[in-house]
């Protein structure tokens, strides 16, 4: 309807009589619509995060790991794990990828959870305390930050260091996994 008014407006101004103050503001409205079409396009662009299709373990409400394949059971983790992931590692429920890397002798992979800090860091202790994994050690010397070294046991080559920090109303989870040989 809007755009109707526009449009009649814009043909009733004659070029020979319209003050300038007329065609300025009209032209706010014509910017304002490119822009909304602008940005309706990109979003139309814009492809959704998808599920992890890597096998990962996840945890369920209590805290619990479990395995899965695709769809954790009590949740799903958005985003992709980086290609030959260790499907033995554990990845909290409800977390979503913002980069994975693939290097030749490590993983990197950036979590955020909507969840705060402790629940996160509570299940990464108990996680990595259990095999095939082990914590190596806990570092909370800063407040609202854990640093877990940890290493594989048995016949896993890793070991690595998951960090858990609040960033900007969100948690952030930074792994690094290293490859040994």
């Amino acid at each position: 309807m809007a755009l109707i008014l526009f449009a009649k407006r814009i043909a009733s101004l004659n070029p020979m009589t319209a003050r300038p103050c007329d065609a300025k503001l009209l032209l706010w409205p014509v910017l304002l619509l490119v822009a909304l079409g602008l940005a309706m396009a990109c979003n139309d662009d814009a492809t959704p995060l998808e599920e992890s299709p890597a096998p990962v373990t996840t945890a369920d409400a209590s805290g619990a790991a479990a395995t899965a394949t695709g769809t954790p059971p009590t949740g799903r983790v958005v985003g992709r794990l980086p290609d030959a992931f260790p499907a033995e590692f554990p990845v909290r429920d409800g977390v979503v990828i913002e980069r994975g890397d693939t290097h030749p002798d490590r993983f990197i992979v950036d979590f955020r959870s909507v969840e705060d800090p402790g629940p996160v860091a509570d299940f990464y202790e108990q996680s990595l305390a259990n095999d095939p994994w082990r914590i190596a050690k806990i570092d909370k010397s800063q407040e609202n930050i854990t640093i877990i070294d940890f290493e594989s046991s048995g016949d896993l080559p890793f070991s690595g260091t998951v960090t858990i920090a609040p960033l900007g109303g969100l948690t952030r989870i930074f792994l690094v996994l290293q490859r040994e040989e």
